[in-house]
């Protein structure tokens, strides 16, 4: 098997998809690795399962929300596998993913904390569309952290306990989820 390629796509995502399956119709040898299941981000793991929670938490209440669980870490990818969804889930990192699981779950009645290390989230948006964002957000429900960097995540009897040393003040305990 001759591995030179004429095309190697990283992910297995819509766009990646479109790009391998037109050069390979041209003629070109193409090579695609993704350490993912084939679909990518939006369609398995992002964009496309979350508009359908969306959908169901608008016209159900929380009946989309009933098949995620809770009280553990986890990843944004790993996070629409989830059983049931949490009375309180924090969402560590102020990237928009961070921020379209918040306003989920939050619609989905729970309640949710963003906590970011920097001054201002989405800083790879424009500033006066993300504090629109952020205003949004906080007026769903959602307590947005900025300058917070988190030190440690406990198991606690009690659930979950989340330590965060403030970069303005002194450290500080997340109360236990």
């Amino acid at each position: 098997m001759d591995n030179r390629f004429g095309l190697v796509v990283s992910g297995t995502g819509a766009a990646a998809s479109t790009v391998a399956d037109r050069c390979r119709a041209a003629g070109w040898s193409v090579a695609i690795l993704d350490e993912l299941p084939y679909g990518g981000i939006c369609q398995l793991r992002g964009c496309d399962p979350k508009k359908v929670l969306h959908r169901g938490g608008r016209g159900g209440g929380c009946g989309a929300a009933a098949a995620w669980q809770g009280h553990h870490v986890t990843t944004s990818d790993r996070f629409l596998e989830l059983d049931q969804l949490p009375r309180r889930v924090f969402f560590i990192g102020d990237g928009y993913v961070s921020f379209e699981f918040a306003h989920l779950a939050a619609r989905a009645r729970a309640e949710v904390v963003v906590l970011d290390r920097g001054e201002r989230p989405l800083k790879a948006f424009d500033p006066d569309l993300a504090a629109k964002l952020l205003e949004r957000t906080r007026a769903l429900g959602i307590d947005f952290r900025a300058r917070a960097v988190v030190e440690a995540i406990q198991r606690t009897g009690a659930g979950l306990r989340i330590t965060r040393r403030s970069m303005a003040a002194a450290r500080r305990l997340i109360p236990t989820l």
